[in-house]
């Protein structure tokens, strides 16, 4: 999938999208999420809405202190919820991927989780192919693999590119078909590339249970790794006040085609809670890990699941945050580093799609919003392509 930007133009206007139609797609999510809002607030008020009535489809799950923990601490997966994760694996290349030690305590971080976003894939996947191998060595021969990944083409404007992977557990998760693509911004180099390496965007759905009732929770996730020098100031070169027109757009193309309605932005974006820059001012967008530490040196937060907490209410509050693998594998600094300089960043989400607070305010709610998001997708779309 591509953007259109307008290559006239030297800076970005706040008062217009990068595609060209910002006054209408750019305000549909904010626009939704006040009337959300209100509508939510009135409901509680009256009593029509039943909040505490909601918990019953969220997990069970206790919540978990805003610190780093340990994987032990995670506990076993539960087929209330799922646990998704983003984990920039550095320089995940040949050579790494020689080092099988390294690599049995990647797979072993991993398995922790139903859906993986990584970043820094390199050596055309030569590592990724070998942590899939780990990662399914106890499956029978001839059987399906009990983990599955999608891989991205080589991105970037310089000769150090990387490719974005999703792993996910295929017993628990699927991969929505055909639901992968990168979003592409502009030739490389030219006035009309903003972003260092375009976002990967996958979809995914959680695998209902026998005799199961409930819709199960379904989802796209956005992979993204910024350029550490381009995320600074407040500018048109800055990533971060980029990503916020392709949140929107992905979001509006989305539901449009395919009636999605909860996103995740995920990856290591090379900036704390306050400098995440016009994408943090989308109403609603919070970052679920907050500002815990996020690199091996405990000293940085890079890293983050990013989603707008009044669309996709399937997230378990409390059930966010860092694992600390070096305390749990009792490795030095310097063993650490070997499996990489970034810790993983995760969050709980319901396994069932949260419904709407009652079926009179569903029917006019979702009436309203496809008519909106339907035609600011369709202007989204004249200017995107798979």
């Amino acid at each position: 999938m591509g953007l259109l930007f307008n290559k006239k133009r030297r800076r970005r206007s706040k008062s217009r999208s990068l595609l060209g139609a910002l006054p209408l797609v750019r305000w549909i999510g904010p626009g939704l999420t006040g009337g959300g809002i209100l509508a939510t607030m009135l409901g509680a008020f009256t009593g029509q809405i039943d909040l505490p009535s909601l918990d019953k489809y969220r997990g069970e799950s206790p919540p978990i202190e805003m610190r780093p923990i340990s994987l032990r601490q995670l506990g076993e997966k539960s087929a209330e919820t799922i646990r998704v994760a983003t984990f920039n694996i550095q320089v995940f290349a040949e050579a790494k991927s020689n080092n099988r030690t390294v690599m049995q305590q990647i797979a072993g971080i991993v398995a922790n989780f139903d859906v993986v976003a990584i970043q820094e894939v390199k050596s055309k996947g030569v590592a990724l192919d070998r942590l899939m191998e780990i990662l399914n060595q106890e499956v029978p021969r001839g059987g399906r693999p009990h983990y599955q990944a999608v891989m991205s083409q080589p991105l970037g404007r310089t000769n150090q590119k990387e490719h974005y992977a999703f792993v996910w557990d295929d017993r628990r998760i699927a991969l929505v078909p055909d639901s992968q693509y990168v979003v592409q911004d502009g030739e490389p180099n030219s006035e009309s590339d903003f972003l260092h390496r375009e976002p990967m965007v996958a979809s995914f759905q959680v695998r209902p249970l026998p005799n199961q009732t409930r819709q199960p929770f379904r989802f796209t996730m956005i992979n993204m790794h910024t350029d550490p020098d381009e995320v600074r100031g407040d500018s048109r070169t800055n990533e971060m006040n980029v990503l916020d027109d392709v949140f929107n757009n992905i979001r509006s193309w989305e539901y449009s085609q395919h009636g999605e309605d909860d996103y995740m932005l995920v990856g290591d974006l090379n900036v704390d809670v306050p400098n995440l820059g016009e994408m943090g001012q989308i109403p609603g967008i919070a970052s679920l890990a907050g500002g815990l530490t996020t690199n091996t040196a405990r000293n940085k937060t890079y890293d983050h699941i990013l989603i707008d907490r009044y669309t996709t209410q399937e997230f378990i509050a409390g059930r966010a945050g860092v694992v600390d693998f070096v305390n749990d594998l009792g490795v030095t600094s310097e063993q650490a580093k070997a499996i990489s300089d970034h810790l993983p960043v995760f969050a709980e989400f319901s396994a069932f799609e949260i419904p709407p607070p009652s079926p009179d305010q569903s029917t006019t709610n979702v009436a309203s919003r496809g008519a909106a998001e339907t035609s600011g997708g369709n202007r989204a779309a004249n200017r995107l392509r798979r």
